[in-house]
């Protein structure tokens, strides 16, 4: 289970790590010496608010979300390590006749998690799926924040550290991401996002003025991840764990290395459209 006095221990011996300080530096932006002086200035940026997050700290009752339509098995790799540090789950899934899901996975895994299965028709892509769990969470389960999380990716190491973030950080920001995104335009990635209660009923408020049954994928992307996110960084307080600062896709090379051998990226993107 989750243990405070480890989290301690993981903020006190990695600040660089922790908070708002993985930007992502590409090599042709920067040499060395120009790396060393911005990793001081973040250093010394967080030894400042360092005391904030330990005050911040709440130990909030967060709940995943997690959006399953199976074209692959990452969504075990999921829910096996989000299983370290949460015992209840939401999973909204749909049936894909071409890659069933395991159901005795999720049989085995209910014997010690608690489990909320429930099965949607495939319409809205993921946030159709957001939606309908942040609904029954409001009518079932006892929670101050959520964990949407769908299956486009899988995780290649333990994210202790990213959940340690969403505890510190519970009571000062309303939305968190895993990182940022500049291509498009400026928004928060929607494959791993953290919403508290307010941000909740924004979403079910913004769902049901712009959701439409025939919307594309486009049309999903544009209104719900980069145009829903925007609305709320402009309206409330926001922050990711990892900060890219390049308008490029940061899941091709070479970013995907820099992100990986920089920064110690907790997951490998899938495409599974």
């Amino acid at each position: 289970m989750f243990s405070f006095i480890n989290n301690h221990n993981l903020l006190s011996s990695n600040i660089f790590k922790f908070y708002n300080i993985n930007y992502i530096i590409h090599y042709n932006l920067f040499n060395n010496e120009n790396l060393k002086i911005l990793e001081n200035k973040i250093i010394n940026f967080n030894i400042d608010n360092i005391k904030h997050f330990y005050l911040t700290y709440s130990n909030p009752i967060i709940i995943p979300i997690i959006a399953i339509y199976p074209r692959n098995n990452n969504y075990i790799n999921i829910i096996n390590e989000l299983s370290k540090y949460f015992n209840t789950f939401i999973i909204i899934y749909s049936i894909n006749p071409s890659y069933p899901i395991d159901f005795n996975y999720l049989n085995n895994l209910s014997k010690k998690n608690h489990i909320h299965l429930i099965d949607v028709e495939n319409i809205g892509y993921d946030f159709y799926k957001y939606f309908i769990g942040i609904k029954y969470i409001f009518n079932y389960i006892k929670f101050d924040r959520i964990l949407l999380i769908n299956d486009s990716f899988y995780f290649t190491r333990p994210i202790d550290d990213f959940i340690t973030y969403i505890k510190f950080s519970h009571k000062y920001y309303n939305l968190l991401g895993l990182n940022n995104s500049n291509e498009i335009k400026l928004h928060i990635q929607s494959f791993i996002l953290s919403f508290d209660k307010i941000i909740c009923y924004e979403f079910i408020d913004y769902f049901n003025k712009h959701f439409k049954i025939n919307h594309s994928l486009r049309n999903i992307i544009d209104i719900f991840e980069i145009d829903f996110t925007n609305f709320i960084i402009n309206n409330y307080k926001t922050d990711c764990f990892y900060y890219i600062t390049s308008n490029n896709n940061p899941y091709l090379e070479p970013e995907l290395s820099n992100l990986i051998k920089l920064y110690n990226y907790p997951i490998k993107k899938i495409k599974t459209i």
